[in-house]
């Protein structure tokens, strides 16, 4: 019978550091449309655009991390449940 060597408590601190992660850099976002704003009063020219642009890309791709990081968090949340359950089952036998 093969045995499961994963430990639950190092996947949900795996997850909690993912979760802080995905946290900064939603403040990160919120600091970056602060200063996107600020600098929009001083600065309007096309170069302006350009770079209000690729900020919006940026923001696009770390709101779809930030989901995907919920998602994945919820997931493994799930997986460390179910390996103590399994873990102490195979504890019993």
């Amino acid at each position: 019978m093969q045995q499961v060597k994963q430990d639950p408590q190092k996947l949900r601190d795996f997850c909690d550091q993912l979760t802080g992660h995905a946290s900064y850099w939603q403040g990160a976002i919120t600091n970056l449309d602060a200063y996107m704003a600020r600098l929009g009063h001083s600065w309007r020219d096309e170069q302006f655009n350009d770079f209000a642009k690729e900020v919006a890309k940026l923001k696009s791709s770390l709101d779809e991390f930030a989901k995907t990081t919920h998602t994945t968090v919820s997931e493994l949340r799930k997986d460390a449940e179910s390996l103590e359950q399994y873990q102490g089952i195979q504890l019993e036998r």
